[in-house]
């Protein structure tokens, strides 16, 4: 199964990238921890609450990087 794709903000912009299936907002989670045997994580969202992702379409997902969220499943790392 592969991740739908993300609209990125274009270039110099800040917006939010958005999921290309329903249109929706990804937010932006920073991992906490990551445990690739269950393939979760626990993130804290952009109100600094702490969230448990499913993260098992990424590879590798490492405390401090940022994923992009959707309906509770990491889509992306934000690059940069």
């Amino acid at each position: 199964m592969t991740a739908p794709p993300l609209h990125p903000a274009a270039a110099g912009e800040a917006a939010p990238a958005r999921c290309e299936t329903c249109g929706d907002l990804a937010a932006r989670m920073i991992v906490l921890s990551a445990d690739a045997a269950a393939g979760l994580a626990v993130c804290l969202d952009e109100e600094r609450r702490r969230r448990t992702v499913e993260t098992a379409l990424l590879e590798d997902v490492r405390p401090g990087q940022t994923l992009l969220v959707h309906a509770g499943t990491a889509l992306a790392r934000e690059a940069g």
